[in-house]
């Protein structure tokens, strides 16, 4: 692949906040950060940086985690190199998600500083030098973890600004390009757009806040506007891109680049998308896992991907730097085209934050490596007729939901929680017209002092502790669980969910509000009612509640 215009002038050794520096002195008056009609030079984007470094240097000590919960805005960006500048550990927190949990993940921190968004004093002196080598930490990034816990993941200096120099040696990262900056600053690929683009000297342009990442008719827009080159975006996301476009004729807006990443894409998706698509707009499948840091495996996806007899595009081969091994339970090579466990080797993580005994577990030592290398869970073989990996999902309670890795232990917990006449219960993904759906099957205690099934409350409950992604779309009961013989969850046996339940009242409020609806519902709900109905794939004569939340329909 060609990458004559990735800027080389410099090591790619060095810190990232280091790296950046170099890229102000090759192109100071380069718009670095775009939104909307405002935007920031490289030379604006430092100095805003230096200020903020120095006003941390007073007050933190190195290796110190610094949590920042903020809207997406230049801030979340002048933040993130303020922190790793002043030695200090970058660890990201959605302002969307429930206040229990940001209770819950900052407490796992111990950390004293906290980022909110708020305007902070600029300073007009010279940074001060600062120390910070390749030993040191980064970043931490939490995960959906076991038993209800999150599990933080701990990156260093030396392997983040490897990851970078893979990614631009594949490609990913040139000069010229104009990066939307789509994801949430939870999920660890927001570092791969920000700092992959801004240390070759390329431009970051942010989304406002209020719109989201989920509204595709104004990234589309975005895109257009802004002269977007590339993307990053989970492939169930980009279905509904295409589909806005789709409608309104409107390829011409995406002469751009996409990089499709955390989600299996469809072949047939790819069959129907590609030939419509500008020349030069090309598609890039990413995989890997944030313990790896961030991404390990790269498929140029190709029209012979949409003719295919696989499900789904290859995940491809690994980046420049990282090694994939696909081993068997005995941790020995497997044969091509055999199903096994796939390890990662490279520049991965340190390790989860404070939990041992999952280290263990996550991190071995293989032959031949020189360090230790990743267990991912994830089960995967190479393809006999190309060589390159595929990987068919996981072999533990991780499922990933519209691009999001859920741990649905975690998810489970919460349902415990909910109501205590509970005695078992089973989360599992099922997927309906291309969207992805968790289904909580729920068996409670048959005593006279059970605790009747309240779903409103257990909703209540998930808003408190979860982000939305991670509610069950359904909750079923059941009298019993079925498992097989091995004692196993028998997935077969579980009933069938009748996903058209979702549009049926949750409480009293929402049938008298059903009961009302043809009557009551103005133009404009009507309007809104039936664009619901084409986005989720339901019948236009649907009748969904008034009241209903669009994220409980799936």
């Amino acid at each position: 692949m060609n990458n004559t215009d990735i800027s080389t002038s410099y090591s790619w050794s060095n810190t990232v906040h280091e790296c950046f520096i170099k890229q102000t002195q090759l192109y100071p008056q380069k718009l670095a950060l775009e939104l909307d009609e405002q935007s920031v030079t490289y030379s604006e984007l430092l100095y805003f940086v230096y200020c903020l470094t120095n006003y941390l240097t007073d007050k933190i000590q190195p290796n110190e985690i610094i949590c920042q919960c903020v809207e997406r805005s230049f801030e979340i960006i002048i933040g993130m190199l303020a922190i790793l500048s002043s030695g200090a550990v970058y660890c990201p927190l959605s302002p969307l998600d429930p206040s229990e949990r940001l209770k819950t993940l900052i407490q796992d921190t111990s950390t004293k500083t906290l980022f909110i968004h708020k305007s902070f004093i600029i300073f007009n002196y010279i940074i001060k030098p600062i120390s910070v080598t390749s030993d040191n930490i980064a970043f931490i990034i939490f995960t959906s973890g076991t038993k209800g816990i999150p599990k933080a993941i701990v990156i260093s200096h030396s392997h983040l600004p490897l990851y970078l120099q893979s990614s631009a040696e594949v490609d990913a990262f040139r000069t010229t390009d104009r990066a939307i900056q789509l994801l949430s600053c939870t999920c660890d690929v927001h570092i791969h757009e920000i700092f992959g683009t801004l240390l070759v000297g390329g431009t970051v342009i942010l989304l406002r806040s209020k719109q989201g990442n989920r509204n595709m008719d104004y990234l589309s827009q975005i895109i257009e506007i802004h002269q977007a080159t590339y993307v990053c975006i989970v492939p169930t996301l980009q279905v509904l891109l295409f589909d806005i476009v789709e409608a309104q004729k409107a390829y011409s807006r995406l002469n751009t680049s996409f990089y499709m990443l955390c989600e299996p894409i469809s072949c047939r998706f790819i069959a129907r998308i590609l030939p419509k698509l500008p020349i030069g707009c090309q598609y890039i499948n990413f995989s890997g896992a944030t313990e790896s840091t961030v991404i390990q495996m790269f498929h140029v996806v190709t029209k012979d991907d949409g003719l295919s007899e696989l499900d789904t595009v290859p995940s491809g081969q690994p980046m420049p730097y990282f090694r994939c091994h696909i081993l068997d339970q005995f941790v020995q090579i497997i044969p091509i085209g055999y199903i096994g466990e796939l390890f990662i080797s490279g520049p991965i993580m340190n390790g989860y934050l404070d939990r041992p005994d999952l280290n263990n577990t996550a991190l071995v030592q293989l032959p031949d490596e020189p360090d230790k290398s990743y267990r991912t869970g994830d089960l995967a073989r190479l393809i006999p007729s190309t060589g390159k990996i595929q990987v068919l999902g996981r072999n533990d309670f991780q499922v990933k939901v519209n691009g999001q890795r859920v741990e649905l232990e975690e998810i489970q917990a919460v349902i415990y929680q909910s109501n205590s006449s509970i005695s078992n219960c089973a989360v599992v993904k099922v997927v309906e017209r291309g969207r992805d759906h968790l289904i909580a099957y729920i068996q409670l205690n048959k005593t006279s002092t059970s605790i009747p099934f309240d779903e409103k409350l257990i909703h209540t409950n998930f808003q408190d502790h979860l982000p939305q992604y991670m509610t069950p779309s359904l909750f079923i009961l059941v009298d019993q669980l079925p498992f097989n013989s091995n004692g196993k969850l028998d997935k077969a046996a579980l009933p069938k969910p009748n996903l058209s339940s979702l549009l049926l009242p949750i409480n009293n409020d929402e049938i008298s509000n059903d009961q009302d609806n043809e009557i009551s519902m103005t133009n404009e709900q009507q309007l809104v009612h039936d664009l619901w109905c084409d986005i989720l794939q339901l019948d236009v004569d649907s009748k969904i509640p008034i009241n209903r939340s669009f994220f409980s329909l799936g």
